[in-house]
């Protein structure tokens, strides 16, 4: 990958950790361990994926925490985990965040009103960790943030909802899941939860 334009992370979430065992035990489980959602690399050169059936705009009117809410998150991140941040009218990504004190993890999730297109376009070239695979048939990028990022500890799920709307989901571990878990793996779970969410809310 070649490096195209200097990254601008003003876009979202910032780190979110868990421990993948503990969400293969809970709600958020599924995806931990389907392989159909785990993020696998795709050939270079290859074009950006469309979204062939696009969430509906009753979907896309959900708030991130609604999409992942305290519980689910505290399912991920353990007991003490609490809401860090919560906004619902950010013009580009409104995004929700938990944290838990204990552990030093967070989880976040947010709404981003651009597409993959775009998010390749200024940030492919210059990511740790870049890798295209589908979330129930939604085309999703895993990503590590060359700003601060560590692929042991860092990662962030880009699913596209539509075409110009994407659904991030982005983790940083806790301490001592560091080199136990993979946070790509983790992320996913989060990821795909969310979908699920915003799905059942177009009924």
């Amino acid at each position: 990958m070649t490096a195209r334009r200097s990254v601008r992370r003003n876009h979202v979430v910032r780190r979110v950790g868990m421990a993948c065992a503990v969400v293969m035990a809970a709600t958020v489980a599924t995806s931990c361990s389907e392989p159909a959602t785990a993020p696998r690399e795709t050939p270079s050169g290859t074009e950006v994926p469309t979204v062939g059936k696009p969430l509906s705009p009753a979907a896309l009117s959900i708030a991130p925490c609604e999409a992942f809410d305290l519980r689910e998150a505290t399912v991920v991140l353990g007991p003490g985990t609490a809401l860090q941040t919560q906004d619902n009218t950010g013009p580009t990504a409104p995004r929700c965040a938990y944290t838990n004190r204990d552990t030093n993890a967070n989880i976040a999730v947010a709404l981003a009103n651009y597409g993959l297109a775009r998010y390749h376009h200024e940030f492919k070239g210059n990511a740790l960790l870049w890798r295209e695979f589908q979330i129930r048939d939604f085309p999703a990028v895993a990503t590590v943030s060359p700003l601060g990022g560590r692929r042991e500890r860092d990662c962030t799920i880009a699913l596209a909802v539509t075409d110009s709307v994407l659904l991030f989901a982005d983790i940083r571990l806790a301490t001592t899941r560091i080199g136990h878990d993979d946070p790509c793996t983790v992320a996913t779970a989060v990821a795909t939860t969310g979908l699920e969410n915003m799905r059942r809310r177009s009924g």
